[in-house]
């Protein structure tokens, strides 16, 4: 199989296309930044993997969405996101502007690239997009991210929805991790510090948010092998099942807070 990887300069993106490359499938790994070619073909080098190509694709701009039309590929890894952190009460609209161009808007015209690919082509295919339970759940100060996650859980869900009453060859999968420490959470919390500019809230907020970065310390899985063991499965499964999600832990976490929050 030919998969294309979005997002996979380090963290689950990276770990899945080891994994996914090691079982014998065709890489396209591709990341957002020239520099960062290099990096990752620096940290391949540890594999003696040779069935991974790296290549930038910035998901947010059209020239690079357009190389998708020149790739032969069966299945699209949809894990490129980028998160804000901070209070909606604080944050700049743009960056929640920009948070939804990203994990959203540009994920959604990436997928939509391909699977007019395949349909013009009369090809099977598989989209898998990386969702998170912070979409069930929306997390305190990581409000934005959180409401682009849901937003995705939406919209795959429609998508795939539509595919079948279309009878589309085309399988829409959803992978919905919890906290894994990847940087990711960390990066995210640490934008949202200092904003507060609102003399009412600036004497709690930060205080908070170092609060709810310790909780979040304690809860992240250290290894990536369970979420990677979930992306594989959802990639290789022949079956149309929809939604992945793990920690168990985590995922049986979520189901008690909807229960007891709805």
């Amino acid at each position: 199989m030919k998969i294309l990887i979005t997002g996979g300069h380090s963290g689950i993106g990276f770990d899945t296309a080891i994994s996914l490359a090691k079982r014998g499938h065709f890489i396209y790994l591709t990341v957002h930044q020239k520099e960062q070619v290099k990096t990752v073909k620096e940290k391949l080098k540890n594999y003696n993997i040779e069935n991974i190509e790296v290549m930038i694709l910035d998901i947010t701009k059209s020239v690079d969405r357009n190389k998708v039309k020149n790739l032969d590929i069966d299945c699209l890894f949809n894990n490129a996101a980028t998160g804000v952190g901070g209070s909606l009460i604080c944050l700049d609209i743009d960056k929640i502007r920009e948070n939804f161009e990203v994990n959203f808007f540009a994920t959604l015209e990436l997928t939509k690239e391909v699977m007019l690919n395949w349909l013009s082509s009369n090809q099977k295919g598989t989209i898998v997009t990386m969702a998170s339970l912070a979409g069930l759940i929306p997390v305190p100060f990581l409000g934005s991210y959180s409401s682009t996650k849901a937003a995705l859980l939406t919209m795959m869900t429609a998508l795939r929805r539509e595919c079948l009453l279309l009878k589309v060859p085309i399988k829409i999968k959803l992978i919905e991790p919890g906290l894994y420490k990847t940087g990711f959470n960390d990066y995210m919390i640490d934008s949202g510090k200092n904003i507060c500019k609102i003399k009412e809230l600036e004497n709690k907020y930060d205080s908070i948010i170092e609060l709810e970065q310790s909780i979040i310390k304690l809860m992240e899985c250290t290894y990536t092998d369970s979420i990677v063991k979930k992306i594989v499965k959802a990639i290789e499964s022949k079956n149309n099942h929809f939604i992945y999600r793990t920690p168990l832990s985590q995922v049986l976490g979520t189901k008690l807070y909807m229960l007891l929050f709805k």
